[in-house]
């Protein structure tokens, strides 16, 4: 399996820290299982605990893996230490590990496996094996991958809120700018974020209409679904929430997002126009007062340009004749 980069080939998932304290994220609900693509109902938005939120893109195979080898040992930390909050930059060092196991032992059964060996025998066996032999297979171990997993690790511990993002064996952290992307989506996203001159201390209503817009510039790219998933975390530790529709109202805050969407492209879109229309009337009065008539510009020479330019004739020397 090779493909160090296909964490970035489709999907797209953003988490941004607003107040301050607080954090929003969105994603839509694209998958990669091999070279299958589809769009199931269920969300990529995990909550690994409820103060800690991961969002996957990349294979979702590798994902499903990594999901299920975290959950169990954050499980048994939170319930041996209850009353201690589990570090977001635990979560995503996990996260990183796993990923690095996993992409081990594969490499263990694709390259050693084969000729009897595991990476204990390999090491012991070395000095009965050839120089050739062992160097062929250190090569192969060293240039093993497997399919890529882009990974935000999101949420609040006892220091504040923290976004981190996994990409395979990379861990960086992205508190100072206060937002994330990762998926085909994320150049679009991340943009749109630095045009809108967003900070982690911008107010909440700012991050809201900041991350929608985001996502949905995002889907202009393609691999990038028109579903969305959205969810909010704090400004209390333990109170990650999705957006889903308020019971027993007509309050849904994704589809409410999504009709502003459609009225600011629609306002975007006259005002384009309009602006295209008074840049063409600009151009063709701009045209109309340099265009330019043919005349013939008298050329004023100096005296000493006439002397350069009128050609004196030249003194021809009569040979003189010669007898023998």
């Amino acid at each position: 399996m090779l493909n160090k980069d296909g964490g970035n080939k489709m999907t797209v998932c953003i988490a941004a820290i607003y107040n301050g304290n607080s954090i929003l994220g969105i994603s839509d609900r694209m998958i990669t299982a091999g070279d299958v693509q589809f769009e199931p109902p269920s969300p990529k938005i995990v909550d690994v605990t409820n103060s800690i939120v991961v969002m996957t893109a990349g294979d979702a195979n590798i994902q499903t893996q990594l999901l299920n080898t975290i959950s169990p040992i954050i499980i048994n930390k939170v319930n041996a230490e209850p009353q201690k909050w589990i570090s977001v930059s635990e979560v995503a060092d996990l996260y990183r590990n796993t990923y690095i196991k996993i992409r081990s032992d594969l490499a263990e059964k694709a390259i050693l496996s084969p000729y009897g060996l595991d990476y204990d025998s390999f090491i012991s066996r070395q000095k009965s094996m050839s120089d050739e032999f062992v160097n062929d297979l250190s090569y192969k171990l060293r240039q093993f991958s497997i399919e890529a997993a882009h990974t935000i690790v999101a949420g609040l511990d006892e220091s504040g809120p923290h976004i981190f993002v996994v990409r395979n064996d990379n861990v960086s952290c992205d508190d100072r700018v206060g937002f994330a992307a990762v998926g085909i989506g994320s150049n679009h996203a991340i943009s749109h974020f630095m045009l809108s001159g967003y900070t982690r201390s911008s107010p909440e209503p700012k991050a809201l209409l900041t991350i929608h817009q985001a996502k949905k510039k995002s889907e202009a790219s393609p691999g990038v679904g028109q579903d969305t998933d959205m969810f909010v975390l704090g400004p209390n530790l333990g109170t990650f929430n999705m957006l889903v529709p308020v019971p027993d109202t007509s309050l849904d805050v994704i589809k409410d997002m999504d009709g502003f969407y459609k009225k600011y492209k629609a306002k975007i879109a006259r005002l384009d126009k309009e602006t295209e229309i008074k840049i063409k009337d600009y151009l063709a009065r701009l045209t109309e007062k340099t265009s330019p008539t043919q005349q013939a510009e008298p050329i004023a020479l100096t005296e000493k340009a006439v002397e350069k330019t009128v050609k004196k004739p030249r003194k021809v020397k009569t040979p003189v004749s010669s007898t023998q």
